[in-house]
């Protein structure tokens, strides 16, 4: 990285209860986040008032090939953006959302702001782009936007405190919330979000990082491995106890 970039201090991750850190858009871009020295002083310093991006445009090939081809290489700062929440995609747009607001970057590398405040979780669901912020309120709040993160507007104004702590993942059809080694089906209507929790078997003490469908099989990735679950039986409720 530091023949891109000679100032490179290191990447950026965002924790595992935050979502995903390397996001792909639907031209096969990838945008990574890492940040930059600052070599105004005496002594170097992480510039902590910056994000800085690597895009990546990808070549995939046809199967059998399965290496990845780069084809373009760019580098984007977002000054002043400060330290990410959450990072996401929205068809061709990426979406950063940060301490100091969220913003839209298109394929070409050029960004805005369209937003003035971070989601603190972020995610698609049928075309449409999700996140909590508590704005600048003391309640958090459902956001959507439409328009591939263009314009956001309130969906709910206010929602329980628990959904800035999943991880939110579109199976299907179906909108799952994951935290710790527990999932949900999320019920979405025009107003609010409604969670039903699912059977765990088997999870019980393996933290969740991902979820996917393939065929009739239900795949969740944790950091102690990945496990599978027909998916005529994954959204079989939790018994209460």
């Amino acid at each position: 990285m530091s023949q891109l970039d000679a100032d490179f201090a290191g990447f950026i991750t965002l924790a595992v209860n935050q979502g995903e850190t390397m996001v792909v858009n639907r031209q096969n871009q990838l945008i990574i986040p890492y940040q930059r020295y600052d070599r105004s002083y005496s002594t170097p310093v992480i510039n902590g008032a910056n994000i800085s991006l690597v895009l990546l445009s990808i070549n995939v090939p046809a199967w059998p090939n399965l290496g990845l081809d780069v084809t373009k290489t760019q580098l984007i700062t977002l000054e002043g953006a400060g330290f990410p929440y959450s990072m996401g995609s929205a068809g061709d747009y990426f979406i950063v959302s940060t301490v100091k607001g969220t913003f839209r970057i298109s394929p070409t590398g050029v960004y805005e702001k369209t937003y003035p405040y971070g989601l603190l979780r972020q995610f698609s669901y049928n075309g449409t782009v999700y996140g909590v912020t508590y704005a600048n309120s003391t309640s958090l709040q459902l956001v959507a936007s439409t328009d591939q993160g263009k314009t956001w507007s309130v969906v709910a104004n206010q929602v329980s405190d628990t959904y800035r702590l999943l991880v939110y993942k579109q199976v299907n059809n179906l909108l799952i919330g994951m935290y710790n080694s527990q999932l949900f089906q999320l019920q979405l209507t025009a107003t609010t979000l409604t969670p039903t929790e699912l059977d765990n078997t088997n999870l019980f003490g393996n933290r969740i990082t991902s979820v996917a469908a393939f065929h009739n099989t239900v795949y969740v990735s944790t950091l102690s491995g990945v496990f599978t679950k027909p998916l005529r039986t994954f959204l079989t409720p939790k018994k209460e106890k």
